[in-house]
């Protein structure tokens, strides 16, 4: 469902627009400005927003929900490369250099999405170098998490990917706990290998399942 835009409605995301990290230098005139520009929609859980390969137009930013950005090869087998949340934006790179999306996008949770059309984003960024200078410091960042995770997946084993998915759970998760097929797909193994690694790590009490995270009690093994 696709939602107008009210004067009310374009003061509530503006305020939201000023917590997104590429926004948040711009001044509360121009956060209005934007807010008019965009769109409101919200979306059921499981839902597929864009797939790798799809032309792209839109920047989303997510009012509410989680939303899981992942890869995937021809046999179906899906790897996770973020979840974000509430805040949190994505689809900014095709954007950028005009090329097609280059992972896939789906709802993990019902879903408030703000999207904002490549017309409108160019104009921004042509008439507020500082985004610019902010998407840059942000490309910095997913180069350097990029560069972080395939030096694991290159010199760690499952055990040692998954511990360091629990170490490091704010950088995965939102509201709710990291499912074992959440962490499988972040880690790149089967949730077979993953469940029985967490199962060991419980029984030796070493963690926690609470409802919204894994509680590390205390340190663990460094090898299984």
């Amino acid at each position: 469902m696709t939602h107008s835009t009210s004067g009310e409605e374009e003061l509530d995301r503006s305020t939201l627009l000023g917590r997104v990290s590429i926004f948040s230098s711009l001044p509360n005139d121009t956060l209005l400005s934007i807010a008019g520009e965009t769109k409101r929609r919200s979306y059921p859980k499981n839902t597929l927003l864009f797939v790798e390969g799809d032309e792209s137009d839109n920047l989303f930013i997510i009012e509410s929900g989680v939303v899981k950005i992942f890869a995937s090869d021809e046999e179906g087998n899906n790897v996770t490369l973020k979840l974000q949340s509430t805040g949190d934006y994505f689809g900014e790179l095709a954007l950028i250099d005009r090329q097609t999306r280059s992972a896939s996008a789906i709802t993990q949770t019902e879903a408030s999405l703000i999207t904002l059309a490549r017309s409108s984003f160019e104009s921004l960024m042509e008439g507020n170098p500082c985004i610019c200078h902010n998407i840059l410091e942000a490309l910095v960042r997913q180069v350097r998490a990029l560069t972080e995770s395939v030096k694991d997946h290159a010199l760690s084993d499952v055990y040692g990917r998954v511990v360091k998915v629990l170490q490091n759970q704010d950088k995965y998760q939102s509201r709710k706990r990291l499912t074992h097929a959440d962490i499988s797909d972040i880690v790149g193994a089967s949730r077979e290998m993953v469940s029985k690694i967490i199962k060991e790590l419980s029984l030796g009490e070493y963690i926690e399942q609470s409802p919204n995270c894994f509680v590390i009690k205390k340190k663990l093994p460094k090898h299984w």
